[in-house]
């Protein structure tokens, strides 16, 4: 039997994301054993996934918080028995946290079959795997990620791909509202869900309304009774009465369509298969965590500053004001099909899940005069599934006749690889007289060619970032190992900069 682990210290949605990568390695692997190790505080949702055959709850309330290699022992010593795990002879571990504590517990794991981000003993972070180093590579730009986490999870499992959730259309009689959010910027207000849910009563005298939260989000549920002026008969709440699993039952046996903004509970959603139409505001990003799935909508608002990023700290939610009850009401009647087409809104975009042909989640516009950014993010996807798989072929020339900053990006990369070439010819002359010299030069034409791309050219960011991790993979004393895979990086660098801008 082979004995897998699956290492994830994040939060509930992103452990209903993994659950496809769990149900492909059941499906793929014939006598498999997934122990799952999460914080302690979010055991409870592993009992809605039958996939999991061993729970292994984690506290780490006595941990160094800002914890390094060296302090790495004093920091587990702090919490007993934490470590318990790694005694259990695992063949195959899949680390889905991408932060130093889970990367620590994957370099001490005696898995010989490692995924994702592990810390080496230089105290670095290292992605053993394409797509981890893809991942790492787009964390702080993921308005430029064309893949949903689920995919990505997915693929660092190391599984084929399978569009196991579609949902099917159906009716809206009972609508499931999500209040919450864990930022107020991603909360859409009280009085709107509240008016809203005025005009479906009224559209249909049988339907309820069933209210989801957690017992923080009790004043949430008053707010919008304060604001409410319908039949409070018909609204059901349940914000701070269920487990985990008693909110998955609840979704799955009495809601139609789940309203909600972007939550853990919304991914309960489609994982009861229901459909869900999400509210993207402030900083969530619909193409990275949005529910997964065929058939799924999203509202999304088309403003200049939308989304923002996690940094900002807005007082004046535009965002919110222009995604009104009456537009989602419209949605709704969209989505099963009493209304045949949707104005286009201004300011708005209406999306609708689907797979591709390559079963990766994309993206439909139902509604919304804005493809600009959808386009882009599909001409990324081909080109990081080709890299990722390694598969990126140059099939063009590329722009090198160009003098504006892009001609002088591209030549300064064949500035470079000329370095690398008198490196490599260095080496294999057994002469290492000058290597030295040729170094520095190579190291200071790479600063030369961030400087370019960090000042011109942001949505070519990630590529570099994922040459920079991809470079701490590299053998610490071969040399020429090291230069041919360098020029390797920057010749496909070059490639996907050909790809993304000569369309």
């Amino acid at each position: 039997m082979t004995k897998l682990l699956i290492l994830n210290i994040t939060r509930m949605g992103d452990i209903i994301q993994s659950i496809p990568l769990l149900k492909s390695l059941k499906r793929d692997i014939k006598d498999i054993s997934i122990s799952y190790a999460v914080l302690d505080n979010f055991k409870d949702t592993l009992s809605i996934i039958p996939e999991v055959d061993e729970v292994i709850p984690l506290d780490f309330s006595g941990v160094v918080k800002n914890i390094d290699f060296h302090q790495i022992s004093e920091a587990f010593n702090i919490s007993e028995n934490l470590l318990f795990f790694m005694d259990k002879n695992f063949q195959k571990m899949i680390n889905l946290s991408f932060s130093k504590l889970s990367g620590y517990l994957l370099f001490f794991s005696g898995a010989k079959d490692k995924s994702g981000l592990f810390y080496t003993s230089k105290n670095q972070f290292q992605a053993i795997d394409n797509w981890s180093r893809y991942f790492l590579s787009i964390v702080d730009y993921r308005d430029l990620s064309p893949f949903n986490l689920v995919d990505i999870y997915s693929k660092i499992g190391g599984v084929e791909l399978h569009n196991d959730f579609n949902t099917k259309k159906g009716g809206y009689k009972n609508i499931g509202f999500v209040l919450g959010a864990s930022t107020y910027d991603r909360r859409w207000s009280c009085k709107n869900f509240a008016k809203l849910a005025e005009a479906l009563l009224k559209d249909c005298k049988d339907r309820y309304i069933f209210i989801f939260g957690t017992k923080s989000e009790i004043p949430l549920e008053e707010e919008f009774f304060n604001f409410f002026k319908g039949d409070t008969s018909k609204v059901k709440s349940l914000i701070g009465k269920t487990t985990i699993p008693q909110l998955f039952q609840t979704i799955k046996d009495n809601v139609d369509i789940l309203l909600t903004n972007d939550t853990g509970t919304m991914h309960i959603g489609w994982y009861a298969d229901k459909c869900v139409l999400e509210l993207s505001l402030g900083p969530a990003l619909y193409n990275n965590t949005g529910p997964y799935g065929s058939g799924h909508f999203v509202i999304q608002p088309q403003i200049e500053c939308a989304p923002c990023s996690y940094q900002t700290k807005c007082k004046d939610l535009k965002c919110h004001e222009i995604v009104t009850p009456e537009v989602v009401f419209d949605v709704l009647k969209y989505m099963v099909g009493e209304s045949k087409l949707l104005p286009d809104y201004e300011n708005i975009l209406i999306l609708k899940s689907c797979f591709d042909e390559n079963n990766f989640l994309d993206y439909s516009i139902i509604s919304g005069k804005n493809i600009k950014d959808i386009q882009n993010r599909r001409v990324l996807k081909k080109i990081w599934i080709d890299t990722l798989e390694n598969c990126l072929k140059k099939d063009k020339d590329c722009i090198i006749d160009s003098y504006d900053n892009l001609g002088l990006l591209l030549r300064q990369i064949d500035i470079l690889d000329t370095l690398f070439k008198k490196g490599l010819s260095i080496i294999e002359s057994g002469n290492m007289a000058g290597i030295e010299d040729i170094i520095e030069l190579q190291f200071n034409q790479e600063e030369e060619i961030k400087r370019i791309v960090y000042s011109d050219f942001y949505e070519l960011k990630p590529f570099l970032k994922y040459i920079e991790y991809s470079k701490s993979t590299l053998s610490d004393n071969n040399l020429l190992f090291n230069l041919k895979y360098l020029t390797k990086f920057y010749n496909d660098f070059k490639i996907q900069i050909n790809l993304f801008y000569r369309r």
